[in-house]
């Protein structure tokens, strides 16, 4: 009786550690699934986020559809006031998401016309540069655009609005155009 007991004590020991090795490997699996929906999902995004822009002509002059990496916008632009600094956060991602982080890239920034066939804009109404601050950034991975300022509001060009292009000169690399950005007067 004593040897059934403990006969049946083993094997109920090993029937709840064979459930538990069951559940673990499903949670495992159901986990993986979901990191796969995820990754899809960035990618989907993305792919979206790549072939879509409002101002076609702008498109054209910064896309690169051969691009295994693009620019990404980590914090959203919250108001920008006529000569008052801001900054923009900026990453390198590949289409998965993932920052990339191998190697160095030179990002710059330019301020263009909201029109159908944009132009760079350089100077405002006063001959004086349009966009102050640096420029150019050397990227790897994660970075910062620091103390940019617009000198004059956008109410004083055509369609009151302006594009902020974010490029790299390397094949590599899908631009940022962000579009329909208002420069406020200062308060």
């Amino acid at each position: 009786m004593q040897e059934l007991q403990e006969f049946l004590d083993k094997q109920k020991d090993l029937n709840f550690k064979m459930l538990e090795d069951m559940l673990s490997s499903q949670s495992l699996q159901i986990h993986n699934l979901s990191m796969g929906l995820k990754s899809f999902q960035h990618c989907l995004e993305n792919f979206q986020l790549k072939r879509r822009s409002r101002n076609k002509n702008l498109f054209k002059l910064y896309s690169n559809d051969e691009a295994s990496i693009f620019i990404h916008l980590e914090k959203d632009i919250q108001n920008i006031y006529c000569k008052s600094e801001f900054a923009l956060s900026i990453s390198l991602r590949d289409y998965s998401g993932n920052l990339t982080k191998n190697e160095e890239y030179t990002v710059y920034i330019k301020l263009f016309s909201a029109d159908k066939f944009p132009k760079e804009i350089t100077v405002n109404s006063q001959g004086k540069p349009l966009l102050l601050g640096r420029t150019k950034l050397l990227l790897k991975g994660k970075g910062e655009f620091k103390k940019l300022q617009i000198t004059e509001q956008s109410s004083n060009f055509p369609l009151g609005k302006f594009a902020l292009v974010l490029y790299s000169n390397s094949p590599d690399v899908q631009s940022l155009i962000l579009e329909n950005i208002v420069v406020q007067k200062k308060k």
